[in-house]
């Protein structure tokens, strides 16, 4: 069997989810500039943040310029002539208090599995990477400690181990993960990525 990393799991994901429903019917030398600029827009109106869209864009360019590099393809790159949306004036992007109150409501009431991921993320900071590779050995509710060990299957990103305090309600959150665990099966990183996109998407909050 063949093993993919978790990278390019993600980037099965991205392509999967944002690019091929809009130019999968194409073949990659059919694809132009004018039919990118109908993805680029469609993303924006199912609010696709402006940074999601400008990655998306990014890997796709990035798998022309392989394409080209191998000799697959004779035809320019067509991700290259887009204009990206404008990342706006902040680089960060995040939920307001109320819209956070929102998603964690809206998943508790219609995504039970989820919510647990979702309000620990909220409540500690945590990577969406570092949330998948949590173990019930990294969580400590009596020393009120959560243990960052990896990424998924990778070391976190900063290389090393870190640790988060456990507040009352991410202690909860925990909590309330052990009973849904046993009724949820792992699964890939790119089916996790759906099922974490699922709730913000529901409850009309915007994706991240």
């Amino acid at each position: 069997m063949v093993q993919v990393n978790v990278a390019e799991q993600q980037v099965v994901a991205n392509v999967s989810s944002r690019v091929w429903p809009t130019v999968g019917d194409l073949s990659a030398s059919k694809v132009t500039p004018a039919r990118l600029e109908l993805l680029r827009d469609f993303l924006l109106s199912e609010n696709y943040a402006p940074r999601s869209v400008i990655m998306a864009f990014a890997v796709l360019g990035k798998v022309y310029a392989w394409a080209r590099r191998a000799k697959l393809l004779p035809v320019p790159n067509p991700a290259w002539a887009v204009d990206k949306p404008a990342k706006g004036p902040s680089s960060l992007e995040f939920l307001s208090k109320r819209e956070v109150g929102t998603l964690l409501a809206y998943a508790e009431a219609n995504a039970p599995d989820v919510h647990p991921m979702i309000a620990t993320a909220v409540y500690t900071g945590m990577r969406k990477g570092e949330l998948y590779g949590l173990r019930w050995q990294d969580v400590h509710l009596d020393a009120a400690r959560i243990d960052v060990m990896r990424s998924y299957t990778l070391a976190p990103k900063s290389g090393k181990a870190r640790y988060c305090p456990c507040t009352p309600s991410s202690c909860a959150s925990c909590d309330a993960g052990r009973s849904a665990a046993g009724r949820t099966r792992r699964g890939s990183c790119s089916l996790l990525t759906v099922a974490w996109a699922r709730p913000p998407t529901c409850s009309g909050l915007p994706r991240l």
